[in-house]
């Protein structure tokens, strides 16, 4: 068998190959990198919905992309609801259907 010979990468290509892998890493550092939406969700606004987000680690935060009242929603804070796989979210409205990005 023949030997294996390693070729030479030209300066720029190697530059770009680290730029390139640079602007992922910082990609996948973002909190938004792996959000999810969570449509039409039900919040009763008598008590705290603990929200199942599905990320597989601790949320972080959440943004509201739609809702249905002109409503406050809020993260409950004081809520002990596992924090790995549930969003403690309170409304001051009563029944409101909201979409959320979790991330």
């Amino acid at each position: 068998m023949g030997r294996f010979t390693r070729s030479k990468v030209p300066p720029e290509v190697a530059d770009f190959h680290e730029r390139v892998a640079s602007a992922f890493a910082d990609a996948e550092r973002s909190p938004f990198y792996s959000a999810v939406l969570l449509e039409d969700i039900s919040l009763d606004g008598a008590a705290t919905t603990p929200v199942p987000h599905k990320l597989g680690r601790k949320v972080r935060g959440f943004v509201v992309v739609k809702k249905d009242t002109s409503s406050d929603i809020s993260w409950d804070l004081a809520d002990t609801a596992d924090l790995t796989k549930y969003l403690p979210l309170f409304t001051d409205a009563m029944d409101t259907v909201a979409s959320l990005v979790v991330f």
